[in-house]
């Protein structure tokens, strides 16, 4: 409802309570170098990709990562809440009750019904792919082997497009 938080969410932008354990995991890996980074969730009643970048963020030391939220495929839709600003979230792409026409709250199957799809190549280009019940594409992310996101559809990377600006 009203005034519901999804993700890391404690309903305040500072770092507090479990967001204390994130800012150590996303310290730790930036740190150790690791990037291209992807949280896969599901058992949440909407789909969404959620882009996380510092420049958002309360907490900045850290390298932008993606949430894919994938669901619901056989139970009700609702949501989704507001982000906490923690981590700078930001949805890039919603399915959900006031979405698509649709304002009820915990829709039956199979309105807004969705799954998803995850691919890893050889050279480490990972693809997430959200998918409607009829198995019709709703939206798709590919981000190369060092975690930049890019437009698959021209194959240019975003950040090679705006160095070239």
């Amino acid at each position: 409802g009203e005034g519901d938080r999804d993700s890391w969410g404690q309903d305040n932008d500072e770092v507090l309570g479990r967001e204390v354990e994130m800012e150590e995991i996303l310290g730790f890996l930036k740190e150790e170098g690791v990037t291209g980074l992807v949280s896969l969730t599901s058992d949440v009643h909407f789909t969404a990709a959620i882009p996380y970048d510092p420049e958002r963020a309360t907490f900045k030391d850290f390298d932008p990562f993606y949430e894919f939220v994938i669901g619901p495929i056989n139970s009700g839709a609702f949501g989704p809440g507001a982000l906490d600003g923690s981590f700078g979230p930001e949805y890039e792409y919603v399915r959900a009750p006031g979405t698509e026409g649709y304002t009820q709250q915990n829709l039956p199957p199979p309105f807004l019904s969705s799954f998803g799809h995850v691919s890893i190549s050889a050279d480490g280009e990972f693809t997430a792919t959200l998918f409607d019940i009829t198995g019709a594409v709703l939206y798709t992310k590919t981000m190369g082997g060092d975690g930049k996101a890019y437009d698959k559809k021209d194959d240019k990377k975003k950040d090679d497009k705006k160095n070239k600006d």
